[in-house]
């Protein structure tokens, strides 16, 4: 007779978290485990019980795009994004770097880490992200051709419309000062 573990409610506060990040990823148990080497059984111990080998922690904080501290003690904050937004301010200072443009490279290093971008689709997503960074694009109040078009040659796998979407969002912020 085969026993299958079920998952209950979270007993403790990293179990909350640790499910919450898990969560937020969009993975599912079995994912997780598999990118863990783990038996799915250990991640749902760990999502009812919280009690997780640091070492188990540390890369299950890696996989999820959460810090370890928040993880294992719930301090300062959950994700690595104002980590990459400070890198950000510090290595171009001259571009407005704004929470999402720190969360797209967030997600796009989650992604690298499951293999779900190749090398060529990061340049390309990090020439977009920081041409929308930079003053030029902050003195426009509309898209305009020349700009939608460099950003669409920047990131060719995203249609015309979703990249004056994203190019008019980041102006708007841009014009409110975010």
């Amino acid at each position: 007779m085969t026993h299958t573990a079920e998952k209950g409610p979270p007993q403790n506060e990293r179990a909350k978290r640790i499910c919450e990040a898990r969560k937020e990823t969009g993975r599912n148990d079995a994912q997780i485990a598999d990118r863990l080497g783990v038996a799915r059984t250990s991640v749902l111990n760990w999502q009812v019980r919280g009690s997780i080998h640091l070492d188990n922690l540390r890369d299950y904080a890696e996989i999820t795009g959460t810090r370890f501290d928040w993880l294992a003690f719930g301090e300062g904050p959950k994700t690595i994004t104002p980590v990459i937004l400070a890198e950000l301010r510090s290595t171009y200072p001259e571009g407005k770097w704004s929470e999402e443009h720190a969360e797209m490279f967030r997600l796009v290093y989650m992604k690298t880490k499951d293999g779900s971008l190749d090398e060529e689709l990061i340049r390309n997503l990090n020439v977009m992200i920081e041409g929308l960074g930079y003053p030029a694009l902050a003195a426009a109040r509309q898209p305009t051709e020349q700009m939608i078009d460099s950003a669409s040659k920047a990131a060719p796998y995203l249609n015309r419309d979703a990249v004056e979407e994203i190019v008019g969002a980041a102006l708007d912020q841009n014009e409110r000062g975010l």
